[in-house]
């Protein structure tokens, strides 16, 4: 049994994101960013990654603030902030201080939409389950793993991820649709073309009525009819 849902980790950047625009009334200037320096945006979503996202363990005693200096990950946002609220960041120094609340609200939404999917699969499946692989970026995050085992260890003796978690989505994603193909009859031959088609605004920056794009990043094949995500967290 199947069932899909979006809810991987690059929905906690976009909740990162939405703090920056919520927070520092950065969606203009972010907007632009988006449109003019892509690599730029991308390259602030890595630092998020790296200095926040994986290294968040959900432990207060632990946490330490993180600072993210906007100057230094994508300096072309500079010159698209205007106004008072250029004023407000020249004197924060272009600098974002995530306190342990800030971050933790940023993975709760993602964290129960993973667990309220799951929960309702089980819910509704005649399988019985033995483990949960959890598989994406989002599966190498220890908060995520111990939210996990704290919903589900009364359904699963076994709760882990793979040793390459992001590899192993798009392996399942080729695996899943060569095995339909030979289900489909041994007498007909067909070709697949399988890739990764990345769509913009996958970080969620908010569209004004002039801006235009799609908000998805899937795995796709000619032969398929069904769009799967990549990132979500499912039990197979």
């Amino acid at each position: 049994e199947y069932s899909s849902n979006l809810c991987g980790s690059t929905y906690i950047d976009k909740e990162f994101i939405r703090y920056l625009c919520e927070n520092f009334e950065l969606y203009n200037a972010l907007q632009q960013l988006q449109i003019h320096n892509y690599d730029q945006l991308q390259y602030l979503a890595q630092e998020f990654c790296k200095k926040v996202k994986l290294p968040f363990t959900g432990d207060p005693s632990t946490f330490k603030p993180v600072s993210i200096d906007l100057e230094d990950s994508c300096p072309a946002i500079v010159k698209y902030v205007t106004g008072d609220i250029r004023e407000r960041m020249i004197d924060a120094e272009w600098m974002i201080e995530l306190g342990y609340d800030d971050v933790k609200a940023m993975f709760d939404p993602v964290v129960q939409r993973i667990i309220s999917h799951i929960g309702n699969h089980l819910s509704t499946s005649k399988s019985k389950y033995e483990a949960m692989f959890l598989v994406g970026g989002g599966s190498e995050n220890q908060y995520i793993q111990d939210q996990m085992k704290l919903a589900f260890s009364q359904n699963f003796s076994m709760i882990g991820s793979p040793k390459q978690p992001i590899t192993a989505i798009v392996r399942g994603a080729v695996q899943y649709e060569l095995e339909k193909n030979r289900n489909i009859s041994s007498a007909s031959h067909g070709s697949a073309q399988y890739g990764l088609n990345m769509q913009n605004n996958i970080l969620g920056v908010p569209q004004s009525k002039h801006v235009t794009s799609t908000e998805s990043e899937h795995v796709t094949s000619t032969e398929s009819e069904h769009v799967t995500s990549t990132e979500s967290e499912h039990v197979t």
